[in-house]
């Protein structure tokens, strides 16, 4: 399980490699949906890594 520190290390990561428009995407998508781009923002990540 994840530490809270790791958690908010993740998050600030993935509002480093996220655009604006990106964001406002986000916020207006649904609940399901965010999870799943959530999701999908960190296996990009780790591809980039």
């Amino acid at each position: 399980m994840l530490t809270f520190r790791e958690l908010e290390q993740i998050a600030e990561t993935i509002l480093k490699h996220t655009t604006s428009e990106e964001m406002q995407c986000y916020l207006d998508m649904e609940h399901d949906s965010k999870l799943l781009w959530i999701k999908y923002k960190i296996a990009s990540l780790e591809v980039q890594a």
